[in-house]
């Protein structure tokens, strides 16, 4: 994780950055912990358990997609919007 860290200043972590980044705003926007230590570790677990695997192919290919993450996030944003109004 101190890693991972430490080399987002890297060029190749560009991506990484933006994302992170953004992620940490919407937190605080959502007055939530915008420390995402803790978040990053448990995806980290999570997508080493063995149910994932099968996954792990599809979802690379999409997290290298330059916006798949962006316009999942809005999505799901728009979702957690919607249920709240209901």
């Amino acid at each position: 994780m101190d890693n991972l860290f430490l080399d987002l200043s890297k060029d190749e972590n560009k991506q990484l950055l933006q994302w992170l980044t953004s992620y940490a705003e919407e937190r605080v926007e959502q007055s939530e912990n915008w420390n995402m230590r803790g978040n990053i570790m448990d995806l980290g677990q999570e997508i080493f358990k063995e149910s994932y695997q099968h996954k792990a192919e599809d979802t690379n290919r999409k997290l290298h997609e330059r916006e798949f993450l962006t316009n999942y996030r809005k999505n799901l944003r728009e979702i957690k919007t919607t249920l709240r109004v209901r």
